[in-house]
């Protein structure tokens, strides 16, 4: 993997084309794909050229990198994805999923609207969809320290996990939402 290709910046990681990834992305494609060494690597490179050529080299170079590691990035979820996409002010959607051993994906949005508008949407649509929930309590949110600006839940059905967690964007005072998906085996 080029180190080039990533930059890591205050809990994510920014593809040179402003792709962002949140850390759970990160932590769910080291852990799932090997990468964690290679984009620590890219810690300690200089921010990225954003010219159009540099853009799309870099596009053609995450291409090669995700289809070597078996994965798959769109713009958005598929249709077969079991979890609805949150649609409130989205400003970018990214996908990404396995193409080949254990099938994991990944959903990321980024949003206008706050955590909370957006997590209590995605309980109600997870419920609705016969989803069961874990959520951590408001006393252990509260060690966290992180009222208002984390929510997050797991959730099950029918030997299918989900990782979900609206975090603020301190820069846009929106969301970014992940949505972590897993067949149990």
């Amino acid at each position: 993997m080029s180190a080039s290709v990533y930059q890591l910046s205050k809990g994510e990681i920014k593809l040179k084309f402003n792709l962002v990834l949140p850390t759970s992305l990160l932590v769910l494609l080291g852990n799932s794909f090997g990468l964690g060494a290679a984009v620590a690597q890219s810690s300690q490179q200089t921010p990225p050229k954003t010219s159009p050529t540099d853009v799309e080299a870099a596009k053609q170079k995450l291409g090669s990198i995700m289809a070597a590691s078996n994965m798959r990035m769109t713009t958005q979820a598929p249709s077969n994805f079991p979890v609805q996409a949150y649609k409130s002010n989205v400003t970018q959607t990214t996908f990404i999923n396995s193409t080949k051993g254990s099938p994991v994906a990944n959903l990321s949005i980024c949003t206008k609207d706050s955590p909370e508008t957006v997590f209590q949407w995605y309980q109600q649509a997870l419920k609705a969809a016969g989803w069961t929930l874990r959520i951590p309590s408001a006393k252990l949110m509260a060690k966290l320290g992180s009222q208002g600006q984390l929510f997050m839940l797991d959730a099950e059905k029918e030997q299918q996990g989900i990782k979900l967690m609206c975090i603020l964007d301190k820069a846009t005072n929106g969301t970014t939402v992940t949505v972590g998906w897993l067949k149990n085996r």
